[in-house]
């Protein structure tokens, strides 16, 4: 590792290029799920009226987070002139590349005698991260905010000793944080440098006049937009909404309370793989030399163990909810990696086991074939190299060899899983896009249309026409079409269904209203 040399401008191109070419290829195919449309619909009303402090879907005031990563959106959609799945998840994909440049830099700048790009790319390739960097969703944005504020305290605040501007930019930055996703980001930044501190036993730096300055500078970044919305909105409703988007989280999602205990360290262990095996190979008293070393594993290592403990002890958590401290895990990874021999046995036969489990997921391509009938030659391509890559890192000695085979297997595991499942999804999932065009087919164009209790915000985004959401019936007239989610609610007489069918879990109707009851 020690012999691997790079200039700034070449270790950035790499993790800029990395990061493009393992998250691009294919991600504009799947539709939009979970939180997707309601973030894109809020950033299109934002544009639309004009209005950035009050967020609004379908009208409807929205303040369970606040409005950052929907600025963001906007300002794409402005710039690009389109709002659709590739220019939205391009912020995701931006945001993750832009944090893996932040690792880096800082990896650089502790005097790295190795690769300093090394934890930028282990970030880019945590399966968990790629999963949300192609996701118009809030996650990698906010993390990328938790990490900028937590890694800037550090490097100012520690290593060059500038107790004021360490927490005043710092604390800045965590104001942006709150700007993206509310509250958690104060436990997460507290929650690092307070056991960073309580580890160094300086926990009267709390107490500190530089402190209570930092406070109050991101204060007044959170305050250019929280004073206008409070102008406008009851400050005790944006509070209470707050708040119960942190309480809704005490029942286990699915499953019971056991459920959750057994399946919560499973999927982090799938999402932080293969970097996580390293942690096994931790050896205190290899850093015990390295002061900069060691004050870098007690600020990233006991915050991620501490906030795995606790959410894998509230019901409703998930693992995305580590996501924010990612990046203090890649570099936690860094500094193992920094400290393995070459030829240290036990790394080398994790690296073997690694490399039998790539064997394997290649011959499995003709497996996937029969369950997802892909087209062209990239997932084929895709499974023959990972049968080569395989058997070449099972007999790889050299550390720095078998990290980069690593970096390369996870780009081509990525790229023939989008390759298959992407396109398989756009042809046979894609429930919201044929909800959509077999609404526009049954509804003229001229005609007005309603949302009464439907609900779903991808649905009203692929509809791209005017539509008003209700709450009651009595204003519509003869002709008004009515979109309903079917079962939930009791459609009066006058109302004629004109179609109805399943979009993923939902039976959607499609209603006209009448002059009288037929």
């Amino acid at each position: 590792m020690h012999n691997i040399k790079l200039n700034v401008i070449t270790g950035l191109s790499i993790v800029i290029l990395y990061g493009l070419l393992i998250n691009i290829p294919y991600f504009h195919l799947k539709e939009f799920q979970g939180e997707e449309g309601r973030r894109v619909l809020i950033a299109q009303e934002m544009l639309k009226k004009g209005d950035y402090i009050v967020p609004t879907v379908e009208g409807e005031i929205y303040l369970n987070k606040p409005p950052l990563f929907n600025w963001l959106l906007a300002i794409i959609f402005k710039v690009a002139n389109d709002a659709s799945e590739a220019s939205a998840r391009s912020v995701s994909v931006f945001s993750a590349i832009l944090c893996a440049i932040l690792l880096s830099l800082l990896w650089k700048l502790l005097d790295s005698k190795g690769l300093w790009i090394l934890p930028g790319l282990i970030f880019l390739s945590l399966p968990d991260v790629l999963d949300k960097a192609i996701r118009a969703e809030i996650d990698i944005t906010f993390t990328l905010t938790v990490t900028a504020s937590l890694i800037s305290w550090f490097y100012i605040y520690e290593l060059k000793r500038n107790s004021f501007a360490g927490w005043v930019v710092s604390l800045m930055l965590l104001a942006i944080a709150f700007l993206t996703k509310g509250i958690i980001s104060v436990f997460f930044f507290y929650l690092t440098t307070g056991l960073y501190l309580l580890f160094k036993k300086r926990l009267k730096d709390f107490f500190t006049l530089d402190h209570l300055a930092g406070i109050v500078a991101g204060s007044a970044v959170f305050s250019f937009w929280f004073i206008p919305l409070i102008y406008r909105i009851d400050y005790k409703n944006v509070l209470s909404a707050w708040i119960n988007e942190i309480i809704v989280r005490k029942e286990p999602l699915r499953g019971s309370f056991w459920n959750h205990l057994l399946e919560f360290p499973y999927q982090f262990i799938l999402g932080y793989m293969p970097w996580i095996g390293l942690l096994l190979f931790f050896r205190k008293q290899r850093i015990q030399k390295d002061q900069k070393l060691k004050d870098i594993i007690t600020f990233s290592l006991p915050p991620l163990v501490i906030a795995f403990l606790l959410f894998w002890f509230i019901p409703g958590a998930r693992v995305r909810y580590l996501l924010p401290l990612s990046g203090l895990f890649a570099i936690s990874i860094a500094v193992i990696i920094e400290t393995l021999y070459d030829k240290e046995t036990n790394a080398i036969s994790y690296t073997k086991v690694i490399a039998i489990l790539v064997f394997l997921s290649g011959l499995f391509i003709p497996f996937l074939y029969r369950r997802f009938d892909f087209a062209g030659i990239v997932p084929w391509i895709g499974g023959l190299l990972l049968i080569i890559s395989g058997v070449y890192l099972f007999f790889l000695k050299e550390l720095g060899k078998r990290l980069i085979a690593l970096f390369c297997i996870i780009f081509i595991a990525k790229t023939a899983w989008a390759s298959i499942y992407f396109p398989y999804h756009e042809k046979n999932m894609s429930y919201y896009r044929e909800a959509a065009r077999r609404i526009n087919n049954n509804v003229p164009v001229s005609a007005r249309l309603y949302d009464y209790n439907l609900g779903n915000p991808h649905v009203i985004f692929y509809l791209k026409r005017h539509i008003v959401k209700i709450d009651h019936l009595s204003d519509l007239e003869k002709g008004d079409y009515l979109l309903v989610r079917k079962g939930e609610i009791s459609i009066p007489c006058s109302f004629r269904e004109i179609d109805s069918f399943m979009a993923r879990k939902m039976i959607i109707g499609i209603y006209r209203k009448e002059e009288k009851c037929l």
